[in-house]
């Protein structure tokens, strides 16, 4: 398994690229996160790591968004937080347009 910071190393020139993105986590599929929520704002979507265990996926987004939350063109307000519906698999996941 990847560690954080070898995820966020192969993300890093993406992001750079992106005109605009936010990382998030969520207990949903990210189809179902993706229509709820992001669809009008975010052209694609797509899952940058998962986990069974809800703290992990804590813990990961927190890292993401502290690595990678200065950047000009992230949306991100907050370092992380929020409850996740209880699910057996749970996603960080990047909302991005190109």
């Amino acid at each position: 398994m990847a560690t954080f910071k070898e995820l966020g190393d192969k993300y890093e020139p993406l992001l750079e690229s992106f005109s605009n993105f936010k990382i998030g986590k969520t207990g949903q599929t990210i189809e179902e996160r993706y229509e709820e929520e992001y669809s009008d704002f975010y052209d694609n979507y797509e899952i940058v790591g998962s986990s069974t265990d809800e703290t992990t996926i804590d813990e990961f987004e927190i890292y993401m968004i502290k690595r990678f939350g200065d950047l000009p063109n992230c949306d991100n307000e907050q370092v992380g937080g929020g409850a996740m519906i209880k699910s057996n698999e749970y996603i960080v996941y990047l909302m991005y347009n190109k």
